[in-house]
């Protein structure tokens, strides 16, 4: 670590010192180096996005809100599917079984609203009908409306329909006995007597119909068509129930009579806690996430007719109104309070293509609050990115350190030639440096030789010939080499390009040998070679 601080606080320095001295030859190499790194991070981003790690937890959300959102449209699509044929199943059980006691009263099913009185017989003999289909199915609900009234008289009775409504309380259990039924709708003698049904405040006489509810939609779109039973069931979202606060979606088949008169409309009802319980998406990473069944209009989503299943909320105080639909990556849906969401969405189909309805459609969303997904798919991320950031610096810390490493023998041959000490310099064992300070100290030694005054030796005496010829056995292979040459008569040029060799490695040679034949310039070694001639003692050395 010191040496590491050390190099990144030597190239700060050198990046101070541009301005005054121009860019430094370590500055230069970092900055290389540092060229270097930013085009291989580069590549590796490249390759990252290219493989799909950035966006691995955008990719793990699609795939498990695709996951999900099959594996929940499957589930609807088949349990309302069975509801649809167990609703006009009902209802023509239910129309059979009216039509047969109309006729034992000698009534005729188009003048059903003209006799009150028997209504609430009708209803009590009809309760067995709907309590048994509560027993064989798993929904929450199952009424009937006749389009009647037991009090015509009432100033609202022209908005007061007869019927029953059974809330089975506990429809998830899988049991062998009685459902816990509570009796919102109907006649209070229907139930007198019987132990398993319960009374609660939400109880009414009557229902509450309006204007273009279901009871109405279902009424009038049944008496203007021609279509089979099969084709006149209808699905409501969420309707407005008195004195009910219940989330709920109506499967509403009408009840025909043989002759088509129509006589009130019958079904059943999917409540939130049960579509919470059926439909909620399993999974714990995403806690907040729902799946959200709503009509499809061309505005988006009808937030105020959906249901809603997930593990934090049965039904988002947020969504109301329409939502708008946005489509990217995910789609996201916009609530009327500014929430977003993002998830996935499709269509599900509840009716088949010549059914009344055709043109209602609905949708199923597998969603969560936008800044949830963001918030997890920005921590799946994190680490890559802090990973290749650390990389990246320790990176940035290696430039600096090898280049500093790698320049210091440089640095340290420029320090002893500013020094003037190059002959204390110690080999770096890198040849373009070791070369570079043999050749300046080469050239102090002639420097200092052409500065000595010329002086002409003295003629040896035989015995300083014999000394000198005596030398010269001591000279070592390529060192007899330079001076064989040398008696040639070839300067120290011509040897170098003999001998294949540069000018300063002939000059050291020269220098061994002058050292070792114990003279000390180029015009002694020629007075000897001279006398050695006239001794005719001139020969190559071996």
């Amino acid at each position: 670590m010191p040496k590491l601080r050390a190099a990144v606080v030597d190239v700060i320095r050198e990046a101070r010192l541009v301005s005054e001295k121009g860019i430094s030859l370590q500055l230069r190499l970092f900055s290389f180096f540092l060229l270097f790194l930013v085009i291989m991070t580069l590549e590796a981003l490249l390759a990252l996005f290219a493989f799909g790690v950035f966006s691995k937890g955008q990719n793990e959300a699609r795939r498990w809100m695709e996951k999900e959102l099959d594996h929940i449209a499957h589930d609807i699509s088949e349990n309302f599917g069975k509801l649809s044929v167990d609703g006009v199943a009902l209802s023509k059980k239910l129309s059979g079984h009216l039509e047969e006691q109309l006729e034992d009263y000698g009534i005729k099913p188009s003048d059903l609203e003209a006799h009150p009185e028997i209504l609430t017989d009708l209803l009590s003999d009809s309760f067995d009908y709907l309590q048994i289909a509560l027993e064989k199915n798993k929904f929450s609900g199952a009424f009937l409306i006749l389009d009647a009234t037991i009090n015509p008289s009432l100033p609202d009775a022209g908005h007061s329909r007869a019927g029953l409504y059974l809330k089975n309380m506990d429809p998830s259990v899988a049991s062998p006995s009685l459902p816990i039924i509570h009796y919102r709708r109907g006649p209070m003698s229907v139930v007198r007597g019987k132990e398993s049904v319960y009374i609660l405040p939400q109880w009414r006489m009557e229902f509450k119909t309006t204007l273009g509810d279901m009871f109405d939609t279902v009424i009038n779109t049944a008496r203007d068509s021609k279509l089979p039973l099969s084709r006149l069931y209808y699905w409501n979202g969420r309707p407005s129930l008195e004195e009910s606060y219940e989330q709920n979606i109506f499967l509403c088949v009408p009840l025909v009579a043989k002759n088509g008169t129509i006589m009130g409309v019958c079904g059943f009802d999917v409540d939130a806690m049960l579509f919470k319980l059926q439909y909620t998406p399993e999974n714990t990473t995403y806690s907040k996430a729902l799946a959200v069944l709503a009509p499809l209009t061309d505005d988006g989503f009808n937030a105020s007719s959906a249901l809603f299943a997930g593990k934090c909320s049965a039904s988002p105080s947020c969504m109301n109104g329409v939502m708008s639909v946005y489509d990217g990556n995910f789609n996201e849906f916009c609530a009327d309070d500014g929430v977003k969401y993002s998830g996935l969405y499709r269509e599900i189909v509840l009716y088949p293509k010549d059914s009344a309805y055709a043109g209602n459609r609905w949708a199923l969303a597998v969603m969560m609050p936008k800044e949830d997904l963001d918030a997890y798919i920005s921590a799946r991320k994190k680490p890559i990115v802090m990973l290749i950031t650390l990389l990246f610096l320790l990176s940035i810390a290696a430039a600096a350190l090898i280049s500093r490493r790698y320049l210091s023998p440089l640095y340290e041959a420029l320090r002893m030639l500013k020094e003037k000490n190059a002959a204390k310099y110690t080999k770096t064992r890198i040849p373009e440096i070791d070369d570079l300070i043999e050749f300046l100290n080469t050239q102090d030694a002639a420097r200092k030789e052409k500065k000595q005054p010329k002086e002409v030796p003295p003629t040896p005496a035989s015995g300083m010939l014999d000394a000198f010829i005596m030398n010269v056995g001591t000279l070592s292979p390529a060192e007899k080499v330079v001076f064989n040459l040398y008696l040639a008569g070839h300067s120290a040029s011509e040897i170098a390009d003999i001998l294949n060799l540069s000018i300063n490695t002939i000059k050291t040679h020269n220098k061994r040998i002058y050292m070792k034949l114990d003279i000390t310039s180029r015009k002694e070694l020629n007075l000897y070679v001279e006398m050695m001639k006239e001794m005719g003692s001139v020969e190559l050395v071996k």
